[in-house]
């Protein structure tokens, strides 16, 4: 069980993601500009989803479905 964030996820894992800024930034330009948006998961990602949500509710003022 992870108790703290550096033990669930490793520098590569951190690297790997900062790879990925540019497309971040396209993918958030463009749901800037949407009225609405769907997020959906289930199991385990579930969970991923509901705080995306959450945290997604209180930085911006879209309409937020969560399934």
């Amino acid at each position: 069980m992870c108790t703290l964030w550096h033990d669930c996820v490793s520098v590569e894992q951190i690297k790997e993601v900062l790879k990925s800024d540019s497309q971040i930034q396209s993918l958030a330009r463009e749901l800037y500009q949407q009225k609405s948006v769907l997020v959906m998961g289930r199991g385990y990602n579930y969970a991923t989803c509901l705080e995306g949500a959450l945290v997604s509710t209180y930085t911006v003022t879209f309409l937020l479905n969560i399934f």
